[in-house]
Formats: C-alpha cells, structure tokens, sequence
C-alpha cells in the first residue's frame, strides 16, 4: 500500500516477481480497512503488517516532486499529487505564528522564529516557488557557526513543511490503530520511523497499547475502564542500522524499527492500583 500513485510501476515489477503472493493498493495506510477489503479480505485478520514510514528514495531522488533541497524543484512536497495543501500554500499563506509552531514542532527547528519571520518577510515581496528559494532563505538565516554538522540546514524546515502537508503525524496514529485492530491473536506488527515525531508517535501509541492500565500513576484506584493490553512490545527496544548497513545505504542511519505482537482479548474487572 503506497500514497503515491507513482509506486504502481514498482509495485508491477514486483507483481512480476511474486505473482498472485502480491497485490498492490493505491491509498493511505490510515483507511486501511477500505483497501483491505478491496483486496477481497473483507474482515479477516492480518497474519502481520509492515510500515516504512516518511519519504522513499524514489521520491526524494525526483526533483520534480519537490522534497529535496539538493537541486531546486516546485515547491511541492505532496506524497498524493492529487491532495490539495501545496508546501507553496503552506510557505506563502500560513500566518507567521503558524510557520514558527510548525517548524518548531513539527521539524524541532531551534532557529524556527528567525526562519519563519524571514519567510514572511520575503513572500512580501514575491512568492516562493522553488526548494531552492525556500533552502537558501534559510542557510541564510541560521548563523553558519550554527550550521547541524551532518544535515543541510534547511533538513528540519523540509521535514515541518513536508509532515505539515501531508497530515503525517494524525495519519500514522489512525493507521495504527486501525492495523493493531486487524491483527489477529500472535499477528505481527514491524514500524519502520526515519525521525524523531514519527518514532515517538510509534512509541507512544505501543506503550498505551501493552499497558493494562493507563491512568495517571499516582491514581489509587483504576478508572480507565475496559482498557487492556492489544500487544506486547517486541523486541522491547528500538533496533538500529549496523555501521554495514549504513555504509551501504546512508539514508538508513536515522531509522528505528519497532514491533510488537497482538495479544488476544480478555475482559478483565477494574483494576485496582
């Protein structure tokens, strides 16, 4: 299952290879209750499922999609070309406040005031076009002393603008929950996170989802009601590239892999703390 329509000609080369053991579906991870079904599933469990989360190679390598700061390309950053909120729209027509939340939060970008006040100052005087207007603004912001040593300084801006656009953040939670529901008993669950927002989001939502209680810990007594353990978290630590790996591929350094396994349900009383 990929957003981008352009994976469709990967996902024939593999159909090529893997015959009938594999079926491509257009769409967005966060209905994933829709394209299973129209994989003829209809409600059956999941033996297991997989998420690479966040940009592929494929799309960052295409200038034309407007994801790399390295050459210059439309201001676009869409994942689906067919969804409407542009990186432009975002860049030319957020007020100045909402640029600096989301580049702070959304990138944790120290510099995100001075970023987004020298946007807007620019968009006065013409739009924002390209990556390359929008990556030499913000070199030229940031100090050079104050340079991050192994990423462009334009890397967490991109990656605010990029999340912002396409909803990551909110998709990824819906799409967990979803998938977690589908997994049936001893199913499988492996994430793939290549930044921080994202490998905490998947953190997050497995420690609720392997806790038998969620109250507050200093609660006496249990009052989050029929809440009880989906999964447990295995393996229980992040697992991380080897220097081979990253030797071989350098995007892979950033990634954290997480699973867990789904457990099966059994109603349980409240609990006392």
């Amino acid at each position: 299952m990929d957003l981008d329509p352009e994976a469709l000609g990967r996902a024939e080369a593999l159909k090529a290879e893997f015959g009938h053991a594999f079926h491509f579906v257009p769409g967005n991870f966060a209905d994933s209750s829709d394209p299973i079904e129209a994989l003829g599933m209809g409600e059956a469990p999941l033996d297991g499922a997989f998420l690479d989360l966040g940009l592929s190679s494929f799309q960052l390598d295409d200038r034309t999609r407007g994801f790399s700061f390295s050459g210059d390309g439309p201001l676009d950053m869409r994942m689906d070309p067919a969804s409407r909120l542009t990186a432009a729209d975002v860049v030319n027509s957020y007020p100045e406040r909402r640029l600096k939340d989301l580049i702070r939060e959304l990138g944790d970008e120290p510099w995100a005031g001075p970023i987004s006040a020298a946007i807007v100052r620019r968009r006065r005087r013409a739009r924002f076009t390209t990556t390359k207007e929008l990556a030499q603004l913000i070199g030229g912001v940031i100090p050079r002393r104050h340079w991050p040593r192994r990423i462009d300084p334009a890397t967490k801006t991109f990656q605010a603008i990029r999340i912002e656009v396409n909803d990551e953040l909110d998709s990824l939670r819906t799409g967990l929950e979803q998938i977690v529901k589908r997994l049936k008993p001893g199913g499988r669950l492996g994430v793939v996170a290549f930044h921080s927002l994202e490998d905490k989001a998947v953190k997050d939502f497995l420690n609720v989802a392997a806790k038998d209680c969620i109250c507050p810990p200093h609660q006496p007594v249990c009052t989050c009601g029929p809440h009880q353990a989906s999964v447990i978290i295995h393996p229980p630590h992040p697992q991380r590239p080897g220097k081979d790996e990253v030797e071989a591929n350098p995007r892979s350094r950033s990634a954290r892999l997480r699973g867990a396994i789904k457990l099966p349900y059994e109603s349980q009383p409240t609990k006392q703390k």
